[in-house]
């Protein structure tokens, strides 16, 4: 654990992923830098995962802390539980079968955590064997989004380049009520702009530190969702922040939306 006073906790929602959350905890217990505790909560897993969080549970009673739900609610509630839950000043999620690739990114994230402030780092795509399966984001898009995270964060547009794995405060996310998209689809979009319309700062450390997991047997993907549903839920979020949001973003929006609907109605 970090030798300064700052404290860490992560905050791990799962459902059926007992195929690769070995994985996930074996990363973060890997790390230079410890959480001061790791929080798994179960979402009434129907697998083995319950059985393998418990072997850790045993082995590492100081740092994994479990909860163990009846009835399956859903990765936003599992979320919203754990960050209340927490004892730590800063909290961070990750998903039960994505991978730290570093094993310095909590080191790295913490130098720069503070108040109102995001601190994340950039990842990779991983297969279902640990294999990375994309190249760094490059340095144009990097800049972008340094320059206009508001107008990234809106669009929902190429979000596998979005820096992620953010550290935020425990008292600014509870604050704001969490996560509560309706769809559970972009809702990290969702809670990214909400953070930063209330002016936390994202601060992005030049590191791919976390592995996302791309499975195509995970039928719970946002890949598989429906396109009705994933057009609903961009609708949502469109309508939630566009009176709050720059009028530049705004127009960038809603370019970007007629843009679709054009795409939409030439596949017919």
């Amino acid at each position: 654990m970090g030798k300064d006073n700052k404290t860490l906790s992560i905050i791990i929602p799962n459902y059926n992923k007992g195929r690769f959350i070995t994985n996930t905890i074996e990363s973060i217990l890997g790390q230079t830098r410890l959480p001061n505790e790791v929080i798994i909560v179960d979402d009434c897993s129907t697998d083995n995962s319950r059985q393998i969080i418990e072997v850790f549970l045993c082995n590492y009673p100081n740092i994994i802390k479990t909860i163990n739900l009846n009835k399956n609610h859903g990765v936003q509630y599992c979320r919203n539980l754990g960050a209340k839950l927490a004892t730590s000043e800063y909290i961070c999620f990750v998903d039960s079968d994505d991978v730290y690739i570093r094993n310095d990114c909590i080191e790295q994230q913490m130098k720069f955590v503070g108040k109102k402030r995001l601190v994340g780092v950039y990842q990779l795509l991983i297969d279902s064997n640990n294999n990375i399966i994309s190249n760094p984001v490059s340095k144009k898009k990097k800049r972008n989004h340094r320059n206009h995270p508001i107008y990234y964060f809106y669009i929902m547009n190429d979000f596998m380049t979005w820096p992620f794995h953010y550290i935020i405060e425990k008292s600014e996310f509870i604050s704001l009520g969490g996560y509560d998209n309706p769809f559970s689809l972009y809702e990290d979009a969702d809670i990214l702009l909400k953070l930063v319309l209330n002016k936390n700062k994202p601060i992005w450390v030049n590191i791919e530190g976390k592995g996302y997991r791309v499975d195509a047997n995970d039928n719970t993907h946002i890949s598989h969702a429906p396109n009705d549903r994933l057009l609903s839920a961009k609708e949502f979020i469109w309508n939630k922040y566009r009176s709050v949001l720059p009028l530049k973003t705004r127009i960038y929006a809603y370019y970007l939306k007629f843009c679709m609907l054009i795409k939409h109605f030439i596949k017919k």
